[in-house]
């Protein structure tokens, strides 16, 4: 499925994560919650990792439509979409569903503004996106 969006930073930190994000994305796996949690989990204990929260819109009604049926498919399988960002440090990004915003935010990682949106969860390391 493919359809057009843009992200954007609520947080207060305003890391510059706009170096990471290549114009298209491509899906690298797709993870259980728990494993997304334990991830996130072990890769900002070392405080070597950030992780930035964006929220997702869509551009066109075209791309709500095909974005209603890439996130159904994933919610329905009870899995967290993971997509490789630009570099060769390893960041990853992560596409959070509504129905599994409870989850990640009893981590104390993540917070998300809105409960209806979809948020990317960008993982960069910390001399990455200092700027």
């Amino acid at each position: 499925l493919v359809f057009n969006s843009a992200f954007y930073q609520e947080d207060n930190l305003r890391a510059s994560i706009s170096q990471h994000l290549p114009e298209t994305l491509i899906q690298k796996g797709r993870s259980k919650i728990e494993d997304v949690k334990h991830f996130l989990t072990e890769k900002l204990k070392g405080g070597r990792w950030r992780v930035t929260c964006l929220r997702l819109t869509m551009l066109t009604d075209k791309d709500v439509s095909m974005y209603k049926a890439f996130y159904k498919e994933f919610e329905s399988m009870e899995r967290i979409a993971m997509f490789k960002l630009s570099g060769d440090s390893g960041s990853k990004l992560f596409l959070v569903t509504p129905k599994f915003h409870s989850a990640l935010k009893r981590t104390g990682l993540v917070t998300f503004g809105h409960k209806t949106s979809t948020y990317a969860i960008a993982l960069t390391r910390t001399n990455e996106t200092d700027t």
